[in-house]
């Protein structure tokens, strides 16, 4: 399964997608592969602070698309969104046998406003929001969606010690976020079978940070809740600027996976006892520094 929704709004936008492995991506002339023998290929591609890419479908035509796209030399930064956008088809048409074989999500961060864009059926469409991927899991999304439930409070310590209490106010898209990325952890998890595994807790989620105003993959930590569990859990880091990388750790088994945004390759696994470990191997072999949280093992 595949699905992946998105949304922007004037100052906001954000991009969720399942992490089920992809297991009919075969890259050509490739071994048995890194995720119990299948393959993974990431979904969502940061391709600059601005932009970002989502792909669903044949992902060995998905990945060249997005990989001519990114080497093009089409300036991200500035170009007019709709521009991008048609740009991005026109890789498409060139890599592609039909225009069924893939469908993408264009997000463009601009100071003007942020924009979002549907590519189906060789088709671009401006859109608010939008999904790409499985309609019936679409449906079974929205089923699993829940009313949003805020925090009690935002809490600010002032210069003297007191502590104030205040109603919190969701910024921008923060409410449809919450929903869709707590439906979607459901959803994927409902999926599971033998033959399609899960990395992380089933989700990448991408969003515009408020403080760099570019586009950034969200870290994330999973442990075990009790004792019987042992030592398990994932964690889901990034280099979240130029060139962007995201990188996969799971406690229990001792190893990691490297996933590079934009690049037509598959994802890199790589064997260490320890997170730390892990995140300096990429960083000498591959040059990636990536960042997120660790757990306290003892």
């Amino acid at each position: 399964m595949t699905l992946i929704v998105a949304e922007v709004a004037h100052d906001d936008a954000f991009v969720v997608a399942d992490t089920l492995i992809t297991s009919d991506y075969r890259p050509p002339g490739a071994v048995p592969g890194p995720v119990n023998g299948d393959f993974h290929a990431l979904k969502i591609h940061i391709l600059h602070p601005t932009v970002c890419v989502a792909i669903a479908g044949n992902f060995d035509v998905g990945l060249q698309t997005i990989e001519a796209f990114k080497n093009s030399g089409l300036n991200l930064e500035h170009e007019d969104p709709g521009r991008l956008a048609g740009a991005l088809l026109d890789f498409y048409r060139n890599a592609a046998r039909d225009i069924t074989q893939c469908d993408f999500l264009l997000l463009v961060a601009r100071s003007s406003g942020n924009c979002l864009f549907s590519l189906k059926g060789g088709q671009t469409q401006s859109c608010q929001r939008a999904y790409i991927g499985d309609s019936y899991g679409y449906q079974s999304l929205q089923a699993f969606r829940k009313p949003y439930k805020p925090p009690i409070g935002s809490f600010t310590q002032l210069a003297n010690g007191s502590i104030t209490k205040e109603q919190f106010v969701p910024f921008g898209l923060e409410q449809s976020f919450q929903e869709l990325s707590d439906a979607m952890e459901t959803l994927a998890a409902s999926r599971k079978v033998e033959s399609v595994g899960v990395i992380g807790d089933n989700v990448v989620r991408v969003r515009v940070a408020r403080i760099s105003g570019g586009f950034e993959y969200l870290q994330q930590v999973i442990a075990g809740s009790s004792e019987e569990e042992g030592l398990i859990g994932t964690c889901l880091l990034a280099q979240n600027h130029e060139p962007y990388a995201v990188g996969i750790y799971y406690l229990g088994g001792r190893f990691g996976f490297l996933m590079i945004p934009g690049n037509n390759a598959i994802c890199q696994k790589i064997r260490n006892p320890t997170l730390e470990g892990f995140v300096q191997v990429v960083e000498k072999k591959f040059g990636y520094k990536l960042e997120g949280g660790t757990w306290n093992v003892g």
